[in-house]
């Protein structure tokens, strides 16, 4: 995700202008994160049914996904300048549509790609992936491993506060002054998933099943803690960044059914839950996702 751009809220000539102000002197600027909302959807792992395809086998999958828009609440990393315990806060899209499309490399083996689109809060959120399956077989039931990276735009508002430090070389006087900024923008992230698909295959039955349990980690915010220092003939300028980045590691289980409608359409519906492990509170309710899927073969 972009990151709250500190050359952005503090121009090069607000600086320059603050140093000569000072004369000789070190420039301290310390910034922490007081609070961050980040909206965007939980994002989608595809559902592939390993039907036994030919090699050369081409599916197309659109999907249509929906969830009770919710706002789960964690920690982004806490500090003397945060509003709560729980300073991260990130609103779920409830509507998520696509498409993902298998190709059958060969019996073992598939190459996976996707699009999506979010929407909530009257926002929409991109998305793009592309992976690898890897396939296996039994009597009865049949199934694959998934893995991709994915790449998807998000939301976010965050606080900074800003904690500046003139320290004079002739008096050793220091001189404490705290800002306060605000920044909101769009930005794209990349993570990853990894899957794991069962599947019943029963030629006899008109119904068939389907679980999979899949991970995905999503990065809520990019912050990286740094230390950055300038040293010029009448000045010294120290930047120390204490905000930290936040990522979202969730597990997705998903059950199902789906029903061959002749040789090359298949229809699949299930329920995906979500849970996230790593960064909200560990009393929030897992996200309930209806998802319906459309599978051609060609």
């Amino acid at each position: 995700m972009k990151r709250i751009s500190f050359s952005r809220l503090f121009p090069a000539f607000t600086v320059a202008l603050c140093l000569g102000l000072a004369g000789c002197a070190t420039v301290k600027d310390t910034l922490y994160l007081q609070d961050v909302s980040v909206s965007g959807p939980v994002q989608q792992v595809p559902i592939h049914i390993n039907d036994e395809s030919k090699p050369g086998t081409f599916h197309i999958s659109p999907y249509f996904a929906h969830s009770n828009q919710q706002t789960l609440e964690g920690s982004a990393g806490m500090s003397a300048y945060s509003y709560e315990p729980n300073n991260l806060h990130w609103s779920v899209a409830g509507e998520v549509i696509g498409a993902d499309f298998d190709v059958m490399a060969s019996r073992s083996v598939a190459f996976t790609f996707g699009i999506g689109n979010a929407s909530g809060d009257g926002n929409s959120y991109a998305s793009g992936n592309i992976g690898l399956g890897l396939l296996f077989y039994g009597d009865a039931v049949s199934g694959r491993f998934d893995g991709g990276l994915r790449i998807h735009s998000m939301n976010y508002d965050a606080s900074t506060v800003v904690v500046r430090e003139t320290t004079s070389w002739f008096t050793s006087e220091t001189n404490t002054t705290t800002m306060f900024f605000h920044d909101n923008a769009n930005g794209t992230v990349w993570d990853y998933y990894l899957s794991l698909m069962l599947n019943s295959k029963s030629n006899t039955s008109p119904v068939n099943v389907f679980i999979q349990l899949a991970f995905s980690r999503e990065a809520l915010t990019d912050f990286n803690p740094s230390r950055e220092v300038v040293n010029g003939i009448f000045y010294e300028y120290i930047k120390v960044d204490t905000r930290a980045s936040s990522t979202a590691s969730i597990l997705m289980f998903t059950p199902g059914v789906y029903v061959n409608v002749g040789q090359s359409v298949r229809l699949l519906g299930g329920v995906r839950i979500a849970k996230e492990l790593n960064l909200m509170d560990a009393n929030s309710d897992p996200i309930f996702m209806p998802v319906f899927q459309l599978d051609l073969a060609i």
